[in-house]
């Protein structure tokens, strides 16, 4: 009976993993999709009128916001949506831009399935197949999947998918190979730098000189994107620069070095920090598996603390913490830190980040007048608790704190509330 019994609760939950985020993905919208969308249709309709390289002139006059994505993104969005454009151009039948915008979502739902085979083929690599299961249901219903990634339709979701075939690579000690595929992370999402530098960090040992070529390797992809397009459309860059400005603000190279002294300090010193305890580490061969999951994701975290952050970003981080929390973060411990992260992400969405219900036609802002007060208090509980999850890891290894076993039903208890917050994101938005 409780085979039974646990069958099926694995069947709910894996039905939950696949309906949330098809709902969050097609039933949610954002800026941010709409104009990534707009970017691709424009490229393709560029190529058709033979004129390729005035992409960034003619998005720039077209839509006032010309892309601040490297051309290799804006293809693999225009190669996507293609079909449309070509049963547009046979039919002479003008498609709406929302129908490229459910388009541009269907490329992120696939490449969801696809990132979401591959970390469940990386999870068996570190735990049996239920445990594998639980955690990658946790990856697939995660607000920071979600909201911040599919409902915006963010790009990466695509980048991530790279991210994992170059992780497989290193779990199979192909680091070259990975370190191609990371390049191409980098060109995709250069932000991701934050994530891949302490990694690369903590694998320089006196007896590695093969760290340079891969080092090399990263940068490749990088270098020849920015090479060919700067070939193709001398101005590319010079416009994408513009798009900072018709959306309101810098870059985020200009963002940060428009900061005052004492706001770029504390950053600097952290992530100086950060860096050479974990070149300390590789140089002299000191370097444990749990130090990936403490320091990898902390020069990110720190980043987001004390500069700045778009969410999306803490894609990257989610599969490290996931992972890191299953083999160095007691089970009901990390439950509980999924559900607080969780919950403060789904408040924040709710109160500031301009999420549109179409279905409705209203934008989800529920905070009236105390918007400033949720949205200081939700942003402040999900860093409290990145940050704890590195803690806690620390506190489990390196100082080896004695963890009590908890019961079971506490910790399935707290494995089924890691839905709800998302649950009533979803609730609220019909209701409301």
């Amino acid at each position: 009976m409780n085979d039974v019994v646990k069958k099926k609760s694995r069947l709910i939950f894996i039905f939950l993993g696949f309906v949330i985020p098809f709902f969050y993905c097609f039933f949610y919208s954002n800026f941010d999709a709409e104009i990534i969308t707009k970017w691709a249709y424009d490229l393709l309709t560029c190529i058709r009128d033979g004129r390729f390289k005035d992409f960034p002139e003619y998005t720039f006059l077209d839509s006032k916001i010309p892309t601040n994505y490297s051309l290799l993104t804006n293809l693999i969005n225009s190669i996507w949506v293609s079909p449309l454009f070509l049963y547009e151009m046979l039919t002479k039948i003008q498609l709406s831009m929302e129908v490229y915008y459910v388009g541009y979502k269907a490329l992120c739902f696939v490449f969801f399935l696809a990132d979401v085979k591959l970390f469940h083929s990386i999870l068996l690599y570190y735990f049996d197949e239920i445990k594998t299961k639980l955690l990658t249901i946790i990856f697939m219903t995660s607000s920071i999947t979600c909201l911040a990634v599919l409902a915006k339709g963010q790009i990466e979701i695509v980048s991530l998918f790279f991210a994992f075939i170059g992780w497989k690579f290193f779990l199979e000690r192909k680091y070259k190979v990975a370190s191609i595929f990371l390049g191409i992370v980098v060109v995709l999402k250069p932000i991701v730098l934050l994530v891949i530098l302490p990694i690369y960090l903590l694998k320089i040992s006196k007896a590695r000189i093969g760290i340079i070529v891969e080092t090399v390797i990263l940068t490749c992809p990088y270098m020849i994107c920015a090479i060919l397009t700067k070939l193709i459309m001398p101005e590319y860059y010079n416009y994408s620069a513009k798009s900072f400005d018709a959306l309101g603000f810098g870059s985020l190279i200009d963002y940060f070095f428009s900061l005052k002294y004492n706001e770029i300090l504390p950053f600097v010193f952290l992530g100086g920090l950060i860096c050479f305890i974990c070149y300390y580490l590789g140089i002299h061969e000191l370097v444990q598996e749990w130090h990936y999951y403490v320091f990898a994701p902390s020069l990110m975290i720190v980043f987001g603390v004390l500069v700045c952050s778009s969410y999306q970003w803490f894609f990257y981080v989610l599969p490290l913490l996931i992972i890191g929390g299953g083999l160095f973060i007691e089970e009901s411990d990390y439950y509980l830190l999924n559900f607080v992260c969780n919950l403060s992400l789904t408040v924040y969405f709710m109160c500031g980040e301009n999420i549109t219900f179409p279905l409705k036609k209203t934008s989800i802002n529920y905070a009236g007048v105390y918007k400033e007060q949720f949205l200081a208090i939700s942003k402040t509980c999900f860093f409290m608790v990145l940050l704890l999850y590195i803690v806690i890891m620390v506190l489990n290894e390196a100082i080896k704190v004695k963890k009590n076993e908890t019961k079971t039903w506490y910790r399935c208890t707290l494995f089924c509330v890691q839905f709800l917050p998302q649950i009533m994101f979803v609730i609220i938005s019909l209701v409301v």
